[in-house]
């Protein structure tokens, strides 16, 4: 191997600058951003101008606060190094003490995504900032000069120059960017991620892919109808749509006709907005196939598209927005039947009794379920997040997220035992091992005890003959 084909990537910075130092910075940072929120709103407003003020605080500024809070205090117990004791550890192994130590990357690359600018790339920054990675961050087309603005809040309270580093919009700067780094991070659609993980792969470089979803939300006949009515609703409106667990496959029990009279009065309330092109001519399509549109005002959105038949490729196909379909299901089998046909696997709600709802919990094809609720408890700084299948791989947020930012290195210390394995091997040897491998594993205890006599005769007779041909343990 060529000396240029053996890249050594930069050292970590962790080494230079202990954890409780970095935590300090998060703390300051998270200060910062606090009080500079007002000019993270105007930045947000302009990528985000259908929001409110407050639900751009609610949806980006508060969680992202959580998660340094978060950070601040468990971060110290999550990465702490970990001994390993007598519990578990062959008996083979005696004299040998391991400790297994959470490192950082290097560098971590965040591509950022359009519908929630803020929190999303930069919840996972603190995560790599916390395990002492540098972040480099690729901003989503408008992105750039919200990201420049929080980089300079992070530079005031005493972060470093190479602990993030902007690489604009442009998307070559992306693959130009793979070999210098560690671990890339990716929320987007699976389209995206299709074309990023194939250009990281080719790389041999690992990743984090929080992809698309196309969630199910799962309706008990015997549920609060206006409760799961009122939760579609703000699930559909919440950032017009455009929110990776939103609810998207609605399939219900009995009651329908409650439901959809719910769901109207509750989307009576919430703010509309005017369909996409896309959007009006699925609506058209489903309507013309008997599906009864769901709406505050002909074509505006939220619209929920009620009574869909088993063939609607909506229960499959994504199309992200403020749509939605409803289909009428007999039993929790079919439900489950149907969810996976879809391979998309992020999130999922239930309504309905809590033991019906747990049990059915594990079944559903999702990674991140509510029950009773859905899409704000997701944003808890302790939950991991992510999916499977269509929806990506690996987490973010919680102890999995930042551990996802870190690399594992196992040390392991002999400070007493047999080291007799380091001598040439004896005829008695191989029914030294078999006799051991018995002792420990059998079923039978006369069997045990047999063999565990057969081996300590074996082993003196070992030790006697070695002594006598005058080799010694090392």
């Amino acid at each position: 191997m060529k000396t240029s084909d053996c890249k050594l990537t930069s050292p970590p910075l962790s080494p230079t600058i202990e954890l409780n130092k970095r935590l300090a910075l998060l703390r300051r940072f998270r200060h910062a951003l606090c009080a500079e929120r007002e000019g993270l709103l105007e930045h947000l407003q302009k990528l985000r101008p259908h929001c409110s003020k407050g639900e751009l605080l609610s949806s980006e500024l508060i969680p992202l606060l959580d998660t340094v809070a978060y950070l601040e205090k468990h971060a110290g117990q999550i990465l702490r190094p970990r001994k390993l004791g007598w519990d578990g550890q062959p008996v083979w192994l005696w004299g040998v003490h391991s400790t297994v130590y959470h490192e950082p990357l290097g560098r971590v690359l965040i591509l950022a995504p359009s519908n929630y600018p803020l929190f999303l790339p930069f919840a996972s920054a603190l995560h790599a900032w916390a395990a002492g990675n540098e972040v480099w961050l690729k901003s989503a087309p408008g992105g750039l000069v919200l990201h420049q603005f929080v980089r300079e809040l992070f530079l005031r309270v005493g972060g470093g120059e190479p602990w993030l580093r902007l690489l604009g919009e442009d998307n070559s700067s992306f693959q130009a960017s793979l070999p210098e780094i560690q671990k890339v991070v990716l929320v987007g659609s699976a389209e995206t991620g299709r074309t990023v993980l194939a250009q990281a792969g080719e790389a041999l470089v690992p990743a984090v892919a929080e992809l698309s979803g196309w969630d199910t939300v799962f309706i008990h006949p015997q549920a609060d109808m206006e409760l799961a009515a009122r939760a579609v609703a703000f699930g559909l409106s919440l950032n017009h749509g455009r929110t990776c667990v939103a609810p998207r496959r609605i399939l219900l029990r009995g009651a329908v006709e409650e439901f959809e009279r719910a769901f109207r009065q509750a989307i009576g309330g919430r703010e509309h907005s005017l369909l996409s092109e896309t959007e009006r001519r699925l609506v058209e399509e489903m309507r013309a196939a008997g599906a009864l549109a769901l709406w505050a005002r002909e074509g505006e959105g939220p619209v929920l598209l009620s009574r869909v038949s088993e063939e609607n490729r909506l229960l499959q196909d994504e199309a992200f927005g403020s749509l939605a379909v409803l289909k009428v299901v007999e039993s929790d089998e079919e439900a489950l039947r149907i969810a996976r046909n879809c391979s998309y696997a992020l999130g999922a709600s239930l309504f309905g009794p809590e033991d019906w709802a747990r049990s059915l919990a594990h079944q559903v094809p999702a990674q991140v379920v509510s029950i009773n609720d859905l899409i704000v408890p997701s944003a808890d700084p302790r939950v991991p997040f992510g999916g499977a299948g269509r929806s990506g791989y690996g987490r973010t947020r919680g102890a999995e997220g930042l551990l996802e930012m870190t690399q594992t290195r196992t040390v392991s210390v002999r400070r007493g035992g047999s080291l007799d394995h380091l001598l040439p091997p004896g005829p008695l040897d191989e029914m030294i091992v078999e006799k051991f491998m018995i002792m420990a594993h059998a079923g039978k205890r006369t069997t045990k005890v047999v063999a565990l006599a057969r081996m300590i005769l074996s082993i003196a007779r070992e030790r006697w003959r070695k002594r006598r041909l005058g080799l010694s343990r090392p």
